[in-house]
């Protein structure tokens, strides 16, 4: 997966120093779906679909699982303060897809599946777009 990333990036001259970081926000994206998505006692088929697209303008990752429903926002807001001074070592995933994404949209389409929709747009300075 990391490498598709790499590759689509690469491909569509978005700005390479972006490379890193994306593929951070899409992997803990799908990490978070393999981990909390399917229950672990199902051992039956499951799926996760990823299209991505990149131009130099923009990077868009749209990730669709059959997993269970998930509300992100019924996650408590990470300090990461207190995060990294507890110890914890998990729980970063959302908190690392809005800090490294312009837009972090979640939805279901007409299947009933999840969608998460990942959105990075390049700037012109080499500082993130607004949201």
């Amino acid at each position: 997966m990391r490498e598709s990333v790499i590759e689509v990036i690469d491909e569509a001259g978005f700005p390479s120093d972006e490379i890193n970081m994306l593929t951070v926000a899409v992997d803990e994206a799908v990490a978070n779906i393999i981990e909390h998505a399917y229950d672990p006692k199902d051992y039956g088929e499951f799926s996760i679909d990823i299209e991505m697209a990149a131009d130099g303008e923009s990077f868009e990752a749209v990730i669709r699982d059959s997993g269970s429903f998930f509300d992100p926002g019924l996650v408590p807001i990470v300090n990461i303060r207190e995060h990294v001074q507890a110890g914890r070592k998990n729980g970063l995933g959302i908190f690392l897809m809005k800090k490294i994404m312009d837009r972090v949209i979640y939805s279901h389409d007409e299947d009933n599946f999840n969608l998460l929709r990942l959105v990075k747009y390049a700037s012109k300075d080499g500082k993130n777009a607004d949201s």
